[in-house]
């Protein structure tokens, strides 16, 4: 019960959490130009709005990439009506998802550009961003943990306010590395500021990157934690140590969106490996089971190669599992995917795993080809790995994953998926054809 508290307010705290946000970049761009201060009620009617868009341009999306097809209808009393089941399936999914994300503990962020992976990437990220951005990423955190000891030592408990002037000044005594014209650039691509119109994000910003229901947005408050407003600078030092956070979980979960070069070879890297990584926690896992007998990384099965009938290769198998005692043999396909937190993130998902493009086919549609050729050569696989010939052993495909995948609940394609967290020999057994 305690439990299902604690995740309740976890919802709610998100929800109001958005609101906030919203409000704050609308604000950013479009101050008020009144001189009546904003009474408590007022302020919670104008969050409440704020919630409410948010609220209905998710539900918007929902339908938009063709997530729910519930019917929606005016009921008696002028309200909108739609049947909940659907919302039910897709939240239940979520939930599960935000029960883990609630033993997260936090770390140093020091500790994170080092320990994130077994390679250290530092070196290669500052590079990368040197040439995405024009300065390094321990140049922002240099600059960014000085902001925060002055706004200590200026007011500590409330929000920050300098002068711009006098903010470079004092930054620039305490930070004789950084010059002030680069200091000047990462206070600008951490600022949000007025513009004509808030729908209208200045270059290269696209519009999606204003929608506050959307995450990973490049011009958002998470990203931007800083106002200015005048010749005035305004923050919470909060806020600028998440960003901070925010800005390298996004290197290592893959998910910086990048134009140069550089940043996009090392992130692929640090993807590479963190999938290497999953797929042996994996395979330990299955391991410790001792109900399988498993086989990573196959690529020939009795000295033929995984390949399509024209020769072409299929690509590895992660891991053929073989259950002797069911007289199965389950070909998985391991993927460290993140968790798609709104319709958009859902609709990308089920783009990579169920839509075959002329350019590159699905994940789905290349390993249902790999565990058709397992199908059509189960007698070599009987003979490579000494298999009971006197019984019929059926062939299955899974997909082991390291977060639940919405995207096969809500658009219905029935594949096998089995999360970490759910991962173990009942689960896989309960698979079936």
């Amino acid at each position: 019960e305690k439990e299902n508290e604690f995740l309740q307010d976890y919802n709610t705290l998100n929800k109001t959490s958005l609101a906030l946000k919203f409000l704050m970049e609308y604000v950013a761009a479009c101050p008020p130009n009144g001189d009546k201060a904003v009474g408590i009620g007022e302020y919670e009617y104008i969050l409440a709005i704020c919630s409410m868009i948010v609220d209905w341009a998710y539900k918007n999306d929902l339908f938009f990439y063709h997530i729910f097809d519930t019917p929606v209808e005016i009921l008696q009393s002028d309200r909108i009506g739609m049947k909940h089941h659907e919302f039910d399936v897709m939240f239940s999914q979520g939930n599960q998802y935000r029960r883990q994300q609630l033993y997260y503990n936090s770390s140093s962020i020091l500790r994170k550009v080092y320990d994130k992976t077994e390679i250290d990437y530092s070196e290669r990220i500052d590079e990368g961003f040197k040439e995405e951005y024009g300065y390094t990423y321990r140049d922002l955190y240099m600059m960014i943990m000085s902001m925060i000891e002055l706004g200590e030592k200026a007011n500590a408990n409330n929000v920050k306010v300098f002068k711009e002037e006098d903010l470079i000044a004092q930054l620039s005594q305490m930070n004789t590395d950084l010059n002030i014209s680069d200091m000047c650039k990462m206070l600008e691509q951490i600022s949000l500021s007025e513009r004509e119109d808030y729908l209208i994000p200045p270059k290269p910003y696209r519009r999606e990157d204003i929608y506050p229901w959307r995450f990973n947005r490049e011009y958002s408050f998470n990203r931007r934690p800083v106002v200015k407003r005048g010749n005035e600078i305004i923050w919470g030092n909060r806020q600028l140590y998440h960003m901070l956070e925010f800005l390298l979980d996004l290197v290592y979960d893959g998910k910086l969106k990048t134009r140069k070069k550089k940043l996009e070879v090392v992130i692929g890297n640090i993807n590479n490996e963190r999938g290497h990584e999953f797929n042996q926690l994996i395979n330990n896992m299955l391991n410790d089971m001792s109900a399988f007998k498993l086989y990573p990384n196959v690529k020939k099965i009795n000295g033929k190669a995984v390949s399509s009938e024209d020769g072409g290769t299929l690509g590895d198998i992660d891991i053929l599992v073989i259950d002797e005692q069911y007289h199965r043999i389950y070909v998985s396909e391991v993927k460290d995917f993140n968790f798609s937190r709104n319709p958009y993130e859902m609709h990308l998902e089920y783009q990579k795993m169920f839509v075959d493009t002329k350019k590159e086919r699905c994940f789905a549609t290349k390993h249902s080809r790999r565990v058709e050729w397992v199908r059509n050569h189960i007698e070599d696989v009987k003979e490579y790995y000494k298999l009971n010939k006197g019984f019929s052993w059926d062939v299955v495909g899974i997909f082991i994953v390291s977060e639940p995948l919405l995207s096969n609940e809500v658009y219905h394609k029935g594949l096998n998926i089995i999360s970490k967290a759910e991962l173990s020999a009942e689960k896989i057994r309960s698979v079936w054809k």
